[in-house]
């Protein structure tokens, strides 16, 4: 996905003469953007997690205070969803 979108910011869809079946760039940008698709979601009335993103462990805590536990915490960056856990209140955290 992030590909796709590469490509059309670079201008190779349209210098080819190019188009994508079933899906358009718009598209993908706001289910891979995670505020996007967040706003969209409750634009058009369906609830989501609560969530933030924490840039320190400090951060991490104050955060898993204000939303209450058990949490999913994910790193940044992983291939397909990995990497991430549940923390229990007292375990994990």
């Amino acid at each position: 996905m992030n590909l796709a979108i590469d490509c059309d910011k670079a201008g190779i869809w349209k210098k080819f003469n190019t188009h994508m079946i079933g899906v358009d760039i718009e598209a993908i940008d706001t289910a891979e953007n995670r505020e996007k698709f967040k706003a969209l979601m409750e634009k058009i009335g369906v609830g989501v997690c609560k969530g933030a993103t924490a840039t320190s462990f400090l951060q991490g805590k104050e955060i898993a205070q204000e939303i209450g536990f058990p949490l999913i915490i994910r790193a940044s960056y992983t291939l397909g969803g990995a990497g991430g856990a549940f923390c229990r209140k007292g375990r994990g955290f």
